[in-house]
């Protein structure tokens, strides 16, 4: 089983996914996105991930979270509190 991520330059994490049959890291993205204006928004190439990391990111939703290229961890979002 293998798990991994798809995230843009700014840690933004687009895709979670895991494949019981994949042995390595898909080398393209799996997901296709388009920013505002119809252009193609270009995505840093799939991340390796633990199935602990996986398993928060589906539990919680994956935009509560950022991606941090670096140091290859996850952080949770700062929660604004409401008025």
């Amino acid at each position: 089983m293998i798990y991994f991520l798809e995230h843009d330059s700014g840690g933004n994490i687009y895709h979670a996914a895991c494949y019981p049959t994949a042995t390595i890291v898909p080398l393209v993205n799996v997901v296709s996105l388009k920013n505002a204006d119809g252009t193609p928004k270009v995505l840093a190439e799939p991340v390796g991930i633990t199935a602990d990391t996986y398993n928060t990111l589906i539990a919680d939703g994956i935009s509560n979270y950022t991606f941090d290229a670096t140091t290859g961890k996850i952080t949770k979002k700062a929660v604004t509190p409401s008025a």
